[in-house]
């Protein structure tokens, strides 16, 4: 399935820093892509033992939202698989919406 991370709602609205996921670039730098760091493939490690991306993603990305939850139950963060694993047909609307 695919997953869309709507970079503008996350740095934009919810005012969430680039550098808290991009957390090995400087401030200021332009943030590297996740794979620079984290490898693709499943029980691979990247530079400095850096987790696979789906173990990464799924630990930072679940984990915040499970915080943002616990801290105002209203907010309703998506923390269900397919609140953000798609099917391909729907991949093409959200891709226009995280824009």
């Amino acid at each position: 399935s695919v997953v869309i991370f709507p970079h503008k709602k996350h740095s934009h609205q919810i005012g969430v820093s680039c550098y808290w996921c991009h957390h090995q670039d400087l401030e200021g730098e332009k943030p590297r892509g996740c794979t620079k760091c984290h490898p693709t493939k499943k029980g691979e490690l990247g530079p400095d033992n850096a987790p696979p991306t789906e173990d990464a993603f799924h630990e930072r990305c679940i984990g915040c939202h499970r915080d943002r939850n616990r801290l105002d139950p209203n907010l309703n963060v998506a923390i269900e698989c397919t609140d953000c694993h798609i099917n391909n047909d729907k991949a093409q609307a959200k891709v226009e919406d995280a824009k």
